[in-house]
């Protein structure tokens, strides 16, 4: 039983769930472009996935050194970080000093997120060849600016903003998608198949939960 088929199949399988629907409710009619930018970022996901799985079918088993599949996770971090960063943040954040503390918060998970990644380089965890840990630290940081601007929209006050509250759904959803599509790189490089199964399903369902709370808070923010 080829664990790593099963694992990736399970996240495929979410990631073109979760990009049929956005493509079905996001572009069919004008929605925001945050939530055209959420099912991008599952889109490249599920392109990364759909790499792997068709590798797998055709060679038994991933290739032991970098490999274009990895671009679909950095194409996916980079359209995370570009829904949580610019225009989205200057609507929420507007700066003022009393408010600092929302600000220096996210700065834990984000840390969090720069000591997985150098936990993930050390001796004795992945096996892999220079490009692959190229990516981990590609990912690992791009993942660091990302989560931190989530966490800070998760936790900052709405100020009468009418889209905050709904749209932090897709914050908390976009944090575990960045934390699982991270560790799937890392359970494949250093071969902890079993692991590498419940983070897909994890992942699976993040990328899903993203888009649907995505379209329900550019909902509320049109209204």
């Amino acid at each position: 039983m080829n664990l790593q088929l099963i694992g990736t199949s399970i996240a495929l399988a979410g990631g073109l769930l979760a990009l049929v629907y956005g493509l079905s409710h996001d572009f069919r009619t004008k929605r925001a472009l945050y939530a055209q930018i959420m099912v991008f970022a599952v889109g490249c996901f599920m392109l990364s996935r759909l790499y792997e799985v068709v590798c797998i079918l055709s060679f038994s088993a991933l290739p032991g050194r970098a490999h274009v599949g990895y671009m679909g996770t950095v194409g996916m971090v980079l359209f995370l970080l570009a829904g949580s960063r610019g225009r989205m943040d200057d609507l929420i954040d507007d700066r003022r000093k009393e408010l600092q503390r929302y600000r220096l918060l996210p700065l834990i998970p984000s840390a969090a997120a720069g000591l997985m990644t150098v936990l993930s380089l050390l001796p004795g965890g992945t096996q892999g060849h220079y490009g692959q840990l190229a990516i981990l630290v590609l990912v690992g940081v791009l993942m660091m600016v990302t989560v931190y601007y989530e966490c800070k929209h998760l936790i900052f006050p709405d100020e009468g903003l009418n889209f905050v509250h709904p749209i932090r759904g897709a914050n908390l959803s976009s944090i575990l998608l960045n934390f699982s599509a991270f560790g799937l790189l890392y359970t494949q490089m250093a071969g902890y198949d079993t692991v590498y199964v419940i983070l897909a399903v994890i992942a699976a369902a993040s990328g899903i939960a993203l888009v649907v709370t995505a379209d329900k808070g550019v909902k509320a923010w049109r209204h």
